[in-house]
């Protein structure tokens, strides 16, 4: 081995070094000030990595048959959604991956003292739905008989970005709501009811309608619902307005 790459290898291992011992003071910072350890940990690379060694596999990457990606990040986020000629994207199929977050606000230097971090689970089947609550799912083709099938279309709010959990997404909490009805009051011939959620982040009105007639279709939905508008309304402000919205009145 030459000395350039002896002494490109030690700079290397200095630096790995260095970084190890800067995420653990960092951690134990966190944890001697009050703060959320666990959330700060799962955001630095050296200790997100050990993580696992320490406190072992989280329930939910245990239960849920998919590939876990890591933290939600830019480069996690190509993963999650691939590229698709007609759609321009898709959720891809049997992926989780996790974020941390409090309330509305993002970033560990919004952990006070004695706050906790929420880590939202997101993941996806090997159909690239994401959750509507459930941790294992999948839907059949052709639908089961006497089940009642819903598809739930729309952005990422559809997809459950920004929830606490996969049981407090709007999907979920819509299935919630129609089963506790329907055993209430009966499903007038129906055994079931299902929910898929079909929402996408990002998309606009006009992705969702081919999505439902390239792929949706096929599920033999007897409701769909489509959640739109914020998505929508960008597009025209991005390609339709003048550079000065916000100064004229909306046409």
């Amino acid at each position: 081995m030459s000395k350039t790459l002896k002494f490109s290898a030690a700079i290397l291992v200095a630096i790995l070094v260095l970084e190890g011992f800067a995420s653990f003071g960092v951690v134990m910072l966190a944890a001697w000030t009050g703060r959320d350890y666990r959330a700060v940990a799962m955001d630095l690379h050296v200790t997100n990595l050990l993580m696992p060694l320490v406190i072992g596999r989280h329930d939910i990457e245990i239960q849920v048959p998919a590939r876990f990606i890591g933290r939600y990040t830019g480069h996690v986020a190509s993963e999650l959604h691939v590229a698709d000629g007609l759609l321009g994207w898709r959720p891809a199929k049997s992926i989780s991956t996790y974020d941390s977050m409090k309330e509305d606000r993002f970033g560990i230097s919004e952990f006070a003292p004695g706050e906790t971090a929420i880590y939202p689970w997101r993941f996806t089947n090997g159909q690239g739905f994401f959750s509507s609550g459930e941790l294992d799912f999948n839907y059949l083709i052709p639908k089961p008989i006497k089940t009642f099938r819903i598809i739930i279309l729309g952005g990422s709010t559809v997809a459950g970005d920004w929830s606490e959990s996969h049981k407090d997404t709007l999907p979920a909490k819509l299935l919630d709501h129609l089963k506790a009805r329907a055993s209430e009051r009966g499903l007038d011939g129906f055994d079931n009811i299902e929910l898929i959620n079909a929402g996408v982040g990002g998309y606009d009105s006009s992705q969702q309608y081919l999505y439902l007639l390239a792929d949706l279709w096929a599920y033999q939905a007897d409701l769909i619902i489509t959640y739109d508008g914020w998505n929508d309304f960008q597009g025209y402000n991005k390609n339709y307005r003048s550079p000065g919205f916000g100064q004229q009145p909306f046409r």
